[in-house]
C-alpha cells in the first residue's frame, strides 16, 4: 500500500508524522524528531487502552478478526497470557494519507524559510501493532495496543540518506488507534450477533 508523507523541514509538519530532505543543523533534526516522539507518546498513553465487557478470549478473537480485515498478518500470539503481534501495510488509506499531506502542506509552506522545499512525496509505511489483553474477572477485558511503523521510504538530497523514521506521527499514531478500535467494536458486535 502507497501513503503519502510531507516532506518538509519545518517543525510543525514532523509532528504530524513527516520528513526531512535537506541538510539542517543536526540539532534541529534532534529537536524535531523528540518533539514528533514526544506528541505521538501522549496519543499513545491517551488512545492506547479500552476496556470491554468481554472476556478476554473473545476479546482477542476480535483482534485477530480485525487485524485480517485491515490486512495485518498476526505473527505471534499467545492466548494463556494475552498477548498478539499484528503486522502489514499501514491501516490508514493511501487517499486520507494524502489529503492530510495536501492540507498540512498549505500550512507549512507559509512557515517556511527561504530556499526551503515541502511536498507531499509517496512512501511504503509498514506498521506493527502489539496487543495485550488483562481481565480480572473473566467478564470484561482490557486491551492495551501499541502501535509501530516503520517507513521504508528513502528521503535523499545529493545521494545521501537524510531521514528514516520507524515511528508513525502523532496524526498516523491517532488515525491507526481509531480505525483498528473501530474495527474490533466491529468484530466483537459480529460476534454477538451471530451466536
Amino acid at each position: 500500500m502507497t501513503n503519502y508523507i510531507l516532506i518538509t523541514v519545518a517543525i510543525l509538519v514532523l509532528q504530524t508524522g513527516c520528513t526531512i530532505t535537506r541538510s539542517e543543523p543536526l540539532e534541529l533534526y534532534a529537536q524535531i524528531s523528540k518533539d514528533s516522539r514526544e506528541a505521538s507518546k501522549q496519543v499513545s498513553l491517551a488512545s492506547g487502552s479500552k476496556k470491554f465487557d468481554f472476556p478476554p478470549n473473545e476479546l482477542m478473537k476480535a483482534i485477530i478478526v480485525a487485524s485480517s480485515n485491515n490486512n495485518l498478518a498476526v505473527v505471534n500470539i499467545d492466548n494463556d497470557i494475552g498477548f498478539v503481534i499484528a503486522e502489514g501495510p499501514s491501516i490508514i488509506s493511501p487517499e486520507e494519507e494524502r489529503r492530510h499531506c495536501e492540507e498540512n502542506l498549505i500550512i507549512v509552506k507559509q512557515q517556511l524559510p527561504v530556499g526551503a522545499n515541502a511536498r507531499c512525496e509517496a512512501s511504503q509505511t509498514r506498521i506493527r501493532i502489539t496487543g495485550t489483553i488483562d481481565s480480572k474477572d473473566g467478564k470484561t477485558s482490557t486491551a492495551r495496543l501499541g502501535i509501530s511503523a516503520q517507513n521504508t521510504s528513502r528521503a535523499r538530497e545529493n545521494g545521501i540518506k537524510i531521514a528514516q523514521y520507524d515511528e508513525l506521527g502523532p496524526w498516523a499514531t491517532q488515525r491507526t488507534y481509531d480505525i483498528f478500535w473501530h474495527a474490533i467494536d466491529k468484530a466483537l458486535f459480529i460476534q454477538k450477533n451471530t451466536k
